[in-house]
């Protein structure tokens, strides 16, 4: 199996020795989209995006390793019957930005956009020629998919491992003091059907999330969540195991 690392809230992932940073569900235009229903918030999500990717990519060098692909988990984009003016520019802002950080002079080195069900009139970007765009994603023993359509191709043998975004996950925690309550975005690890299933948080810094045990399971899988680990992003890239959803209060 990969060497897996949680970095705030991606993943690195050691696959057939190339670095992959794995990201969740980005939703950019949502600030355009609030905008539209008369709600004010300012443009800086996508600044705080890349802050973020700045830190992750340090923190790699720092290691003398390097990001040979980039995968989205879908939901780049926000709007479903559109590709408003804030997604376009902004997600053609982040292929650039991706393509600069990566020095894209090695063969094999790439960004790879899962499509998700906010992913509609994606293909009207001109700058997204510069990335791959696909329903799921294998490699190796990993298959990489947004998590609302199921496919044959992901119940192979060969694939041991789900890796997949579009459910928020979070969970509410309880100060056993004051009794005040926190909900923190998380990633959510179990296994389904014999396979390893990592649920990734949105990127969203926005949205915290869902916890699953109070809205439910927005999947095609009937996945037992309470008996998947939790980990909780904290401050910086720190991210902290909670041990079992199902044991929390």
């Amino acid at each position: 199996m990969a060497e897996i690392e949680h970095l705030g809230r991606c993943l690195v992932m050691n696959i057939r020795d190339k670095n992959i940073l794995v990201v969740g569900d980005l939703h950019l235009g949502f600030e355009e989209a609030l905008e539209n229903s008369g709600t004010l918030i300012g443009r800086k999500m996508l600044k705080e995006m890349i802050e973020e990717f700045d830190l992750i990519f340090e923190a790699m060098e720092k290691k003398s390793k390097k990001i040979e692909k980039v995968i989205f988990l879908g939901d780049v984009k926000h709007e479903f019957f559109a590709l408003s003016r804030q997604e376009s520019a902004e997600l053609t802002r982040l292929i650039d930005y991706l393509e600069t950080k990566m020095k894209r002079d090695d063969e094999g080195r790439e960004v790879i956009f899962i499509k998700g069900n906010h992913d509609n009139y994606l293909l009207n970007l001109k700058a997204i020629k510069k990335v791959r765009v696909c329903n799921y994603f294998i490699l190796g023993e990993y298959c990489f998919l947004h998590g609302n359509r199921d496919f044959a191709e992901i119940w192979d043998k060969k694939i041991k491992c789900l890796v997949m975004g579009h459910l928020h996950p979070a969970v509410r925690i309880k100060d056993k003091k004051g009794g005040k309550v926190e909900k923190y975005k998380c990633f959510l690890e179990g296994r389904f059907k014999g396979k390893k299933i990592i649920i990734l948080p949105s990127f969203n810094s926005y949205s915290v999330g869902s916890d699953l045990r109070e809205e439910g399971v927005n999947s095609p899988w009937k996945f037992d969540i309470n008996k998947f680990n939790v980990k909780i992003v904290g401050g910086g890239l720190g991210v902290l195991d909670f041990g079992r959803l199902g044991s929390l209060a």
